[in-house]
């Protein structure tokens, strides 16, 4: 897969590039090109094979059958100091291929990825799954997955997170490189070193593909190259909501620091466009709503978060880094972030006082943590919350068959609300719609879907 993002990345970018950046432009363009065979019902093992072989050809081409230009390969070690640090590199990369062989045990991976993964192999084409968890969302990488799902099954999707990963280091070590050799790998070692990155790059989660589109991204934006910084952040819109964030973070720096703002904000407006629309087009055309399934009432809205003091709310802002890193109870029982995310951003706060580029750090990370306040503090997954509250769903028992789900997953046809569920779960429509305008349903419905 690596070396196909490569070629692709190298018919986008020409070899005179950076091979991580090319490598960065491939995957993204891969799993665009994904998404138009999904959307034309070609997405098939000989059309998947078929732009594989073109992206190959056309690098081969644009290179002119000759050595890659200075500067468009990777800087090869030369010292005993280099051959140890790609040892070490290697010997992280091949233990997570090992971890990424195992079957796929992650709750979100099992609940919903992995199903569109599946329907979408099956099928041929992008649908919505009206039984899932979530019916609809954005599914750039879940697309990106489905040459993998076809080589290697269930397991073979989780190669598409290490690769992702791989490629995200590299763009730290080439993008750190450009002020200093030494900083650009030791950014890449906290990043591989993160037991959450180590986590997420062994399953089937969406979360390094986000990562590497925001990171090329901005790494594109430093380098003042709107166009490509637009279409990385466009599809990182197409990977998962929290894109948005970044692209409008982004947008504000072009606006701000652009010699020509007018120029640059066009440039990297229409290549965010590009990126993005196609995927929101289509939720929207589902849906009719172009963040489904939040804000808007349907069956798949999330219950409301409870609402907190600004006290509470102030001291979730203050404990936050203590909390991803430590007190893992309070964000979900996510994996850890590296014990040195606390120094890090203390760093970062002392190099805003004389860099402009850490203070739009510091202003970045502020609005998002403040953001990250809003969200109602987990204890437990997803699935024991909806359970729980299933149990106490209209005022049914939380013992044996008395609770919510169990009544609903046993009797659907007395319960108006568990007919409707199982009248969505087993409808087979090849192109359906997700259902507009249902009533809101409790956390147990959501649970048996």
């Amino acid at each position: 897969m690596i070396a196909v993002a490569i070629a692709a990345g190298t018919l986008m970018l020409g070899s005179r590039e950076r091979i991580a950046l090319r490598g960065a432009a491939g995957v993204a363009l891969c799993a665009q090109a994904c998404f138009l065979l999904g959307l034309t019902g070609l997405l098939r093992p000989i059309p998947l094979a078929a732009v594989a072989l073109l992206a190959v050809a056309g690098a081969t081409l644009r290179i002119g059958f000759a050595s890659a230009a200075p500067g468009a390969a990777a800087r090869m070690p030369r010292s005993r100091e280099d051959f140890a640090v790609y040892a070490i590199f290697g010997l992280a990369v091949f233990l997570l291929f090992l971890l990424a062989l195992l079957p796929p045990l992650a709750f979100d991976e099992t609940l919903y990825h992995l199903p569109f993964v599946r329907a979408f192999t099956h099928a041929g084409e992008i649908r919505p799954l009206p039984g899932s968890r979530f019916a609809v969302f954005p599914v750039l990488h879940e697309l990106l997955c489905v040459p993998a799902f076809l080589l290697a099954g269930d397991a073979g999707t989780h190669l598409v997170a290490l690769a992702e990963a791989i490629v995200c280091a590299a763009l730290l070590v080439e993008w750190g490189g450009r002020y200093k050799a030494r900083a650009g790998w030791l950014a890449a070692a906290i990043f591989f070193g993160s037991p959450i990155v180590t986590s997420l790059s062994t399953v089937l989660h969406v979360e390094l593909a986000l990562a590497l589109f925001v990171a090329a991204g901005f790494y594109a934006l430093d380098r003042e190259r709107y166009a490509l910084a637009g279409f990385f952040l466009g599809s990182a819109c197409s990977v998962k909501y929290l894109g948005f964030y970044f692209a409008a973070a982004a947008l504000a720096i072009v606006l701000a620091r652009a010699v020509n703002r007018r120029r640059c904000a066009i440039a990297f407006l229409a290549t965010l466009a590009a990126a993005a629309l196609p995927m929101t087009i289509w939720i929207v055309v589902n849906t009719g709503n172009p963040v489904f399934p939040f804000f808007l009432t349907s069956s798949w809205t999330h219950a409301l978060p409870p609402q907190v003091s600004a006290g509470e709310r102030a001291m979730r802002m203050l404990r936050v880094m203590w909390d991803v890193t430590f007190a893992r109870n309070r964000v979900g029982f996510q994996p850890p972030v590296t014990p040195l995310l606390i120094p890090i951003v203390l760093a970062v706060a002392g190099a805003a006082m004389r860099d402009v580029k850490a203070r739009w750090l510091v202003l970045l990370t502020a609005c998002y943590v403040f953001a990250f306040s809003f969200l109602p503090p987990r204890g437990g997954g997803a699935g024991g919350d909806a359970l729980a509250e299933g149990g106490n769903a209209r005022g049914h028992r939380r013992d044996g068959t008395g609770s919510g789900v169990c009544r609903l997953s046993a009797e659907p046809a007395r319960h108006p609300a568990g007919e409707r569920v199982r009248a969505e779960c087993m409808a087979v429509r090849p192109r359906s719609r997700v259902p507009r305008g249902s009533s809101r349903r409790s956390s147990a419905h959501l649970f048996v879907q």
